[in-house]
């Protein structure tokens, strides 16, 4: 048995909770009419509604979680990084 053959992919219960956590927050505060494609947040073009959703992500450390807290974070597992582009925003 080689090492590939036993590692596992799948989220750990803290990386599922705060992909909820995630995605509760995208429905909640993402304007209906967004229609950018995932990933646009760090765009170059920038409007009054994605200034409005990146200061509401950095508000409830969720902009960078995996910084640590003093730094505006939320000292979130590095992975959890990889949830904002999945979770529609």
């Amino acid at each position: 048995m080689d090492a590939f053959s036993t590692m596992d992919f799948a989220w750990s219960e803290e990386e599922e909770r705060f992909r909820a956590e995630l995605e509760g927050f995208v429905v909640e505060h993402l304007p209906e009419d967004w229609d950018r494609p995932p990933g646009s947040l760090g765009s170059s073009v920038w409007s009054p509604a994605t200034g409005a959703f990146a200061q509401a992500l950095a508000q409830h450390r969720l902009l960078v979680p995996s910084w640590p807290k003093e730094y505006g974070g939320n000292a979130a597992p590095g992975r959890t990084s990889t949830s904002l582009p999945n979770a529609g925003a």
